[in-house]
């Protein structure tokens, strides 16, 4: 694939990963995710609160 980033389901299954609610999954990878999607396209991803936490923090450290 050569745009994985532009494809639907790549993009829906990020999503998904991002908002995973179980304990054994990576929740840096999943707040890092969020913080791609939630760049790339603020309307299109609701996200939870601690991601949106993350999202403010890494904005104001950058």
């Amino acid at each position: 694939m050569r745009h994985p980033d532009r494809s639907e389901n790549v993009l829906r299954q990020l999503e998904l990963y991002a908002r995973w609610d179980y304990r054994l999954a990576d929740k840096e990878l999943q707040k890092r995710i969020a913080v791609w999607l939630e760049a790339r396209a603020p309307e299109a991803v609701p996200l939870r609160s601690d991601h949106a936490e993350a999202l403010a923090t890494d904005r104001q450290a950058g």
